[in-house]
């Protein structure tokens, strides 16, 4: 069926049918966080309040990273990501000559 076109594509959807499609997408969506939620023996209020509680301590870091002029001082685990990905590679001055007054 690859590269054939559906067949309905281009067909109308009244509106009911669309409102239909979402409240199960919705339904289907809660019923799979209600499940997590269970699974992590939490409730929806705890949820939301240990939610709000990660993204104000990540605000607060983000924050303290922040500098004067708009950008981010990386955290340690970025500075290590990007060592590694460092690791190996050929400087961008090797090879060339050194400036006389060094």
């Amino acid at each position: 069926n690859k590269g054939k076109t559906p067949w309905n594509k281009g067909k109308p959807r009244s509106p009911d049918v669309k409102a239909r499609i979402a409240a199960g997408v919705r339904a289907k969506h809660r019923q799979r966080f209600l499940k997590k939620l269970n699974d992590m023996g939490m409730t929806e209020e705890e949820y939301e309040v240990k939610k709000e509680e990660e993204r104000r301590i990540k605000e607060a870091e983000q924050q303290a990273r922040r500098k004067t002029n708009g950008s981010y001082r990386p955290t340690e685990e970025t500075k290590k990501k990007i060592s590694a990905g460092n690791k190996g590679k050929t400087p961008w001055n090797k090879g060339k000559p050194r400036s006389p007054d060094v």
